[in-house]
């Protein structure tokens, strides 16, 4: 995506319910952020604008006993999922990707895993939500991170 109108049409076509699952893949999903931000690749390159990853999560990072661990390190079913997070993260920060986290919840389970995506992401790009406040956070994320060629 390289226009904040492609940005906005994208996230008002994603349905909850088609991407809900049974666990919270965090360290998955930013293995692959990582995987398609190479150190330099023309595919997403523009020099008017620096990369950026923003985690939407709802819950903590969980991983289900038999799912892919991506490697030894990480084999661990209560802590693995977590620590592959953090280390995909701190690879995105390393190049100087912007990782934003988004957390949406109710008051009483966002203060679980509060530390886990604050230390994911770029120093104060880190932002709470409920279902009410999310559009006004989306639309924040997208007018500070994309600007229109």
């Amino acid at each position: 995506m390289k226009t904040q109108t492609e940005l906005l049409d994208y996230v008002d076509s994603l349905s909850y319910s088609d991407i809900s699952g049974n666990g919270t893949r965090t360290g998955m999903a930013l293995k692959i952020a990582d995987e398609k931000f190479p150190l330099t690749s023309p595919e997403n390159y523009r020099s008017d604008a620096g990369d950026v990853v923003l985690i939407i999560t709802d819950g903590e990072p969980i991983r289900r006993p038999g799912e892919d661990t991506f490697g030894s390190k990480y084999k661990s079913n209560s802590n693995g999922e977590r620590m592959l997070a953090k280390d995909r993260a701190q690879n995105l920060r390393g190049r100087d990707i912007v990782v934003f986290g988004l957390r949406i919840r109710t008051e009483d389970t966002l203060s679980k895993f509060r530390s886990d995506i604050k230390e994911w992401s770029t120093k104060g790009k880190y932002f709470e939500a409920n279902k009410d406040s999310l559009q006004r956070i989306l639309d924040e994320l997208t007018n500070v991170s994309c600007i229109d060629p």
